[in-house]
């Protein structure tokens, strides 16, 4: 193995951790259209939707109602169910 190898696993390095706010089931977000998209709707043309231009924002925790970062957690961590 090599060192870093070795050094992670000595670490207990997890680059996808399971617990982090994207997956508590108390994790809230809006999505919304960027504003040229909203604005290129109004206009005649191409229609732009949610699902295919939409942007996550508004990132909050429902317990606490304050922002949060994906990658953070917390002590009230609850696995979503799938």
């Amino acid at each position: 193995m090599s060192k870093t190898t070795e050094a992670k696993a000595a670490q207990g390095y997890d680059p996808k951790p399971l617990q982090t706010c994207t997956h508590c089931e108390h994790y809230r977000s809006e999505t919304a259209l960027p504003a040229w998209a909203v604005k290129a709707n109004a206009g005649k043309g191409r229609t732009y939707t949610l699902g295919e231009y939409g942007k996550e924002g508004k990132v909050r925790c429902a317990l606490g109602g304050f922002a949060i970062k994906k990658t953070a957690s917390c002590q009230k961590f609850t696995l979503k169910k799938a």
